[in-house]
């Protein structure tokens, strides 16, 4: 049985680390995804706040603290749309903080298959969540993971 699945029309806004990223970015998208993508090492939260698109797309170092915390600001905003997160050195603990701030789509890298195109399309039809984090970081107030 063959199952095509159809995407819709989505506008992809990122901020790609490098132009090999973005090759293996355009190269995973479906045909009817455009991409308008800005190269840079880095970011802030005023290039984080231009970005407009149906999906924003970080490509984003999990080392770098500041990459981090712009971040959970960014999606601790109310205006924020749906965000996918991906990056080349994904660990536990890295993982752990963006489902604090709010995060439900990461991909690691490389890409594989049509994760994602089926990432941005899942994201694309998400409500944005409210981040857990508050914005002043108290670690007394982060919320906690309730197991059964």
């Amino acid at each position: 049985m063959d199952m095509k699945v159809q995407y819709t029309s989505i506008t992809i806004a990122a901020v790609l680390r490098s132009v090999a990223t973005q090759a293996s970015l355009e190269l995973a998208l479906a045909p009817t995804m455009s991409l308008r993508a800005h190269v840079a090492n880095d970011f802030d939260l005023t290039t984080l706040r231009s970005l407009h698109g149906d999906v924003i797309f970080l490509d984003i170092d999990t080392t770098n603290a500041r990459q981090m915390r712009n971040l959970a600001l960014f999606m601790s905003e109310a205006e924020t749309g749906p965000v996918v997160v991906t990056s080349s050195n994904l660990d536990v603990a890295s993982m752990r903080e963006f489902m604090r701030i709010g995060l439900a789509d990461v991909l690691p890298q490389p890409f594989v298959g049509g994760d994602v195109a089926n990432a941005l399309q899942t994201a694309s039809g998400r409500r944005p969540v409210a981040a857990i984090t508050p914005t002043n970081d108290d670690d007394r107030h982060r919320g906690s993971v309730v197991s059964f």
